[in-house]
């Protein structure tokens, strides 16, 4: 957050805003490195304020797009998050800082994480922030991570925020139906996309159905 409220220009403001969704919600999500390039953005806005005003549960919604498209258009695998985590990270505020730079540079559709062309980003355009916050903190705070740590070969980019969600996950006490049903989504997709053909409403409201057992993978992290 410090990193992106000190950059010197709106496009090293965008690029650290968007490394910081996509952190966000890969880490919360439990997503390897390139499925959070999947989120789509005009899922994304048509979903930003849902759980928003949840009183006794506040959470955001992350629509990634399938390889498929079903009879009514894009498919999504809705995944739901605490807006903020037990250890503080906004969640919510991070997607929807995304949606706001992305509305700034006038685009309404596409990836949600894109380059000037607004096509997907690669990955290592992503990494190289990644890994200069890494060594950020590895300089200021050498308790969290210390000076012998060789930061790109531990932290890789691929795995880390997935292996940092599950081992966070199962240090708290979060169970293993719970965990199994984050990655369910995966299991559909490697299957070609096969799920019911339903409408982008009628997907948010299955799986707010199962809301607390998302919350239950999400909040303590």
């Amino acid at each position: 957050m410090m990193r992106w409220l000190l950059a010197t220009s709106t496009k090293e403001q965008d690029l650290i805003g968007a490394v910081g969704g996509y952190s966000a919600l890969s880490y919360a999500a439990s997503l390897r490195g390139n499925e959070g390039f999947l989120l789509d953005l005009f899922g994304l806005r048509q979903h930003i304020l849902k759980g928003k005003f949840d009183v006794n549960d506040p959470h955001v919604v992350a629509p990634l797009l399938g390889r498929l498209k079903g009879e009514d258009g894009e498919r999504y695998h809705m995944l739901l998050m605490a807006s903020e985590t037990s250890s503080g990270l906004k969640i919510r505020e991070w997607l929807e800082r995304l949606v706001a730079l992305r509305e700034r540079q006038g685009r309404y559709h596409g990836p949600a994480f894109c380059n000037d062309n607004g096509e997907v980003v690669r990955m290592t355009d992503y990494e190289e922030v990644f890994y200069e916050i890494l060594h950020d903190i590895q300089d200021q705070r050498p308790d969290l991570i210390g000076p012998e740590v060789d930061v790109e070969q531990v932290y890789g980019f691929y795995r880390s925020f997935r292996r940092g969600a599950t081992t966070r996950a199962i240090e708290v006490g979060v169970s293993v139906p719970d965990i199994d049903l984050i990655n369910r989504w995966r299991k559909v997709e490697r299957a070609g996309g096969m799920q019911p053909s339903m409408a982008m409403r009628d997907r948010y409201t299955e799986v707010v159905q199962l809301k607390t057992s998302w919350l239950r993978f999400s909040k303590p992290l």
